[in-house]
C-alpha cells in the first residue's frame, strides 16, 4: 500500500529569491511547527510561485527540525528537508488546474490528494517540452523607467500580450457566432471584462452576467464557470468551447469532462478550438484513458475539434445573417470527430 504523503509549499510574490536559498540548503522554513504536519522522508513536495504558479518537484528526505540560525530570519525555525527532483521554465498556474482552489495556496504549506499532485506532475511535464531546467529564471524587478519604446514611439507588444490578443479574438468570434444562432453565451469568469476592438464582453447584451442553475454542483461550477466560451438556449448548455492557443489542452479537457459529468442527461456538444498544427495533440489528449475510459462514454463521443481557419471561414459566412439567423447546424459542420479508429 503506497503511503507517500503528498504536499505543497508557497513561496509569497516578493519571496521569490528565497527559493535559491531553499534549494541551496536543501530545506523549507515554516515559523509554525505544526504547519508541517506529519511531512517525512519519501513524500512528495510540489513548490508553488504565488501569482505564478507550480515550479518545482521534490522528495522531502527526512523530518521537520527546529534550528536557531536561519537565512530568512528567526521567525522561521522549523525546517523541512528535501532533494529538488526537478524544476521548470514555464510555470503552471493554479487556475489552469481545476483541482485546486486559489484560497488554499494562501498556506505556506499545505497538504495535498495523490490526485491533485500526479496531475500537477502531468501538466508541468506537458507544457514544459524541453524538460527540467537547472536554475529558474527570476522575474525581473519592477522598472522605475517608462516602457522601452520602438522608433514609432509605441511600445512593443509582448509575447504574452500576443497570445492574449489571439485567444481573445477567437472567444469573441465564438461570442457573435452564438448571437448569430440564436444563443446566449458565457465567457470564462476571468475573461468578462477583456476587450475587443475596443469592446468588452461584458458590454455585450447576449453575454450573460449570471451562470443560469443547471444542476451543477457548487465545487463543479467553479470549474465550468472558467470554460472560455459557453452557448445557452433557454438558460441550458447547449455548446461549450476551450480555446488551445498556447496552453495546456489537457486542463481544457478536464475541465469538460467535469461539465459532461455533471449533466449526464444533456447533450451538450464540445469542442477544442485550436490551431492546425494542434490537431494532432487534440486528438491524442483526448484519446488518453483518463477521458476515453474513466467516463461511461468516451469524452471523445462528446466533444470535437475546430481549426481556426474554418472558424474564420465560418465567420466570414455569418457576417450577412442577423441574430437568430443561422443555423446551429451550420457551426456543428465545421467541427471534426477526434476518436481513434
Amino acid at each position: 500500500m503506497d503511503e507517500t504523503r503528498y504536499f505543497v509549499c508557497v513561496i509569497g510574490k516578493e519571496l521569490y529569491g528565497n527559493w535559491d536559498i531553499c534549494k541551496r540548503i536543501g530545506s523549507f522554513g515554516v515559523k509554525k511547527p505544526a504547519v508541517l504536519m506529519n511531512a517525512r522522508a519519501g513524500d512528495k513536495l510540489l513548490t508553488y510561485f504565488a501569482r505564478r504558479g507550480f515550479v518545482a518537484i521534490s522528495t522531502i528526505t527526512g523530518s521537520q527540525t527546529e534550528v536557531d540560525d536561519n537565512p530568512w530570519g528567526d521567525e522561521y525555525r522549523h525546517r523541512i528537508p528535501f532533494s529538488l527532483d526537478a524544476e521548470y521554465e514555464t510555470a503552471v498556474p493554479y487556475n489552469e488546474v481545476p483541482l485546486f482552489a486559489s484560497a488554499r495556496l494562501q498556506n505556506a504549506f499545505l497538504s495535498i490528494t495523490a490526485e491533485q499532485y500526479h496531475f500537477v506532475v502531468e501538466m508541468l511535464a506537458e507544457v514544459n517540452t524541453m524538460g527540467a531546467v537547472v536554475s529558474l529564471p527570476q522575474p525581473p524587478l519592477p522598472s522605475l523607467h517608462e516602457p522601452t519604446k520602438n522608433m514609432t514611439g509605441v511600445v512593443p507588444p509582448t509575447l504574452q500580450d500576443t497570445e492574449i490578443s489571439s485567444h481573445t479574438k477567437i472567444q469573441w468570434q465564438l461570442v457573435q457566432l452564438a448571437e448569430k444562432v440564436g444563443c446566449n453565451a458565457w465567457v470564462a469568469r476571468g475573461d468578462r471584462n477583456r476587450t475587443y476592438q475596443g469592446q468588452s464582453f461584458a458590454q455585450l447584451s447576449h453575454v450573460l452576467d449570471v451562470l443560469p442553475d443547471t444542476g451543477i454542483t457548487k465545487e463543479t461550477r467553479s470549474v465550468v464557470e472558467n470554460i472560455d466560451v459557453l452557448w445557452l438556449q433557454d438558460d441550458t448548455i447547449v455548446c461549450a468551447f476551450e480555446i488551445e492557443h498556447t496552453t495546456s489542452i489537457y486542463s481544457g479537457l478536464l475541465r469538460m469532462s467535469d461539465l459532461i459529468t455533471t449533466q449526464p442527461n444533456t447533450n451538450i456538444r464540445l469542442f477544442i478550438v485550436a490551431s492546425e498544427d494542434r490537431k494532432k495533440d487534440v486528438i491524442r489528449e483526448l484519446n488518453r484513458p483518463t477521458f476515453k475510459k474513466a467516463l461511461k462514454k468516451p469524452l471523445g463521443d462528446f466533444c470535437q475539434y475546430i481549426g481556426y481557419a474554418k472558424l474564420e471561414q465560418r465567420i466570414e459566412h455569418a457576417k450577412i445573417f442577423g441574430r437568430g439567423e443561422l443555423t446551429i447546424q451550420s457551426v456543428y459542420s465545421i467541427a471534426e470527430e477526434c476518436k481513434l479508429s
